[in-house]
């Protein structure tokens, strides 16, 4: 009885170290698939900070390229600004030119019409003297008789001076 007792103890034990095998095998391989997940997972991670720093990096970037963008930017309105303001002097300037254009074209047309007025007199003035040559050209002085000019500019009429 006492060795029937045995082998039933035996039997557990080794039913037990049968179950504790399989249970160290199912553990052992849970650990393993542990393993290559913490591994796997690790590996993802290792990734995942490597695109995270790219991304920060990057961004960084950007921040540096919209800085230069925006300074940029300011020096365009600026510019567009002076752009802008000289726009409007030369605007002024024009104006000013074109109101002294018509005021100078008014004083050439005045012009032109007192020298048409100065050209009708001269004209006038030519056959006057054409007339007077003629009504002049009658008389005859004597040979021995010369024309003096005036002496002063009050005195504009020649005397005749006899010689002789």
């Amino acid at each position: 009885e006492a060795g029937k007792g045995f082998a039933v103890v035996a039997d557990e034990v080794q039913r037990l170290a049968e179950s504790a095998r399989t249970s160290t095998e199912e553990i052992s391989t849970m650990v393993n698939n542990m393993r290559v997940e913490t591994a796997d997972t690790a590996a993802v991670m290792n990734t995942l900070i490597s695109q995270v720093a790219e991304g920060s990096r990057m961004a960084e970037d950007a921040e540096h390229q919209m800085a230069d963008t925006e300074h940029t930017t300011e020096q365009l309105v600026k510019t567009v600004e002076i752009i802008a303001t000289q726009a409007i002097q030369q605007a002024d300037v024009a104006n000013r030119v074109k109101e002294r254009s018509a005021i100078i074209r008014g004083f050439t047309e005045k012009t032109e019409k007192q020298l048409q007025e100065q050209h009708s007199y001269t004209e006038n003035l030519k056959l006057c003297s054409e007339t007077l040559v003629q009504h002049v050209n009658v008389f005859s002085l004597p040979s021995d008789a010369v024309i003096q000019a005036p002496t002063s500019a009050d005195d504009n009429i020649p005397t005749l001076v006899s010689v002789g």
